[in-house]
């Protein structure tokens, strides 16, 4: 995943604060970390589109 990528998916959860991966050269990695604003008395969403 890149970037703009987990840009879209955090966008579909809430509100992206922050994203975290390892890879140094901006390329595809295994795995990200992101940090997501979402309001907690709202039921969650077992599919996001």
């Amino acid at each position: 995943m890149d970037r703009l990528m987990a840009m879209e998916v955090g966008n579909a959860i809430g509100e992206v604060l922050a994203i975290d991966w390892r890879d140094r050269d901006g390329g595809w990695t295994e795995y990200m970390r992101l940090r997501v604003i979402i309001d907690v008395h709202k039921p969650l969403l077992r599919v996001v589109h």
